[in-house]
């Protein structure tokens, strides 16, 4: 990969990478100089001077920096399957589009094509993060909300067959944006009902289609595009809405440098919940992915490594981590949090 200079948020900054230019402090002086290689030390100053922007050289940090444990053959082999996955929803989207008929069956397999290309289903989430495209698209993020929530759907103990149309609801709920006269700008808040109108058109089940509906509901009714409150939101469109939020907010869209930490997800997760989410399901997602990262080294807001070593169910965001021998509880320290995901 070819080094090239990049403005970065000081927040998605990590230790290894390069600067490209000098970091100046609000006053004007020069904090850090041009060709420093960030540390825990540079970083932890950068931050204290509320530096909010950088350029650093991209190409010199690697995904495998971060996810040590990912073998690059492995991750590489997972690539593959992903990206021709992306070619594989955006032909059937757009024969949903053109009003002709898609097998079904070969909508569930684009999903299981991905979570089966791996040799541990469990390691999905460290896969889909650490993938790097080189740009990503409304067919990658649809792939990326069919896994998360055909995870959640069986986190749920759903049937077979639900976690099946779950799947296809996730992988189909943004076709609404899709067709030939979509404009981002105007029809942002008629994508939901546009793709409700396609399906039902093409003979999906009402579950499907309403999935695709409501996801951008809010449990407090300030969703859209019917502003729908609590019993009014299907349970598929309600976990639709957790997968999409999450993989938004990671995966989707974004550069693997300009990704917020999974950690920090959970923290807006737990900021949300009893206005936006089903309180029930995005605790069961939260704690799943929580405790996926239970004996995780992390790099702590102020620079040190630490190890998650016990995960506080009533404060998953906030876990117990132990640095050189000493047991922090994050939750009773408001001037420390989990800044980046090591492994």
């Amino acid at each position: 990969m070819e080094a090239r200079p990049q403005r970065i948020r000081a927040s998605a900054a990590r230790i290894g990478m390069k600067l490209a230019n000098d970091v100046f402090s609000p006053t004007g002086s020069v904090i850090v100089n041009k060709g420093e290689v960030l540390t825990a030390h540079l970083l932890h100053k950068i931050r204290m001077h509320n530096v909010e922007h950088l350029y650093v050289i991209l190409g010199q940090h690697s995904a495998q920096e971060e996810y040590k444990n990912i073998n690059r053959k492995a991750l590489n082999q997972f690539t593959q399957v992903y990206k021709k996955t992306e070619a594989q929803v955006k032909s059937s989207m757009q024969n949903i589009c053109k009003g002709e008929e898609v097998d079904r069956d070969c909508l569930i397999d684009v999903t299981h094509q991905v979570m089966k290309s791996i040799e541990d289903p469990k390691e999905i989430l460290k896969y889909l993060y650490a993938t790097q495209l080189e740009e990503s698209s409304i067919f990658t993020h649809s792939v990326n909300v069919s896994i998360l929530s055909n995870l959640l759907g069986t986190w749920l103990n759903y049937s077979v067959e639900e976690v099946k149309e779950l799947t296809i609801a996730a992988l189909l709920h943004d076709i609404g944006k899709t067709t030939n006269t979509y404009d981002k700008v105007h029809d942002y808040k008629l994508h939901p009902q546009l793709g409700y109108d396609m399906l039902k058109k093409q003979g999906f089940s009402e579950a499907i289609a309403q999935a695709v509906l409501l996801h951008h509901e809010n449990l407090d009714g300030t969703g859209f595009p019917l502003k729908v409150k609590w019993n009014d939101i299907t349970e598929y469109a309600r976990i639709v809405a957790i997968a999409n939020y999450y993989d938004n907010k990671t995966t989707g869209g974004k550069t693997l440098q300009e990704r917020p930490d999974p950690y920090k997800i959970l923290q807006l997760l737990e900021a949300d919940r009893f206005t936006r989410f089903d309180i029930n399901y995005v605790n069961t997602f939260m704690s799943k992915i929580a405790h996926y990262y239970l004996n995780a080294w992390v790099r702590l807001s102020d620079g040190r490594k630490a190890q998650i070593v016990f995960i506080n169910n009533y404060a998953l965001a906030s876990p117990i981590v132990e640095v050189d021998g000493e047991l922090i509880n994050l939750y009773s320290r408001s001037d420390l949090k989990i800044d980046q995901v090591l492994q």
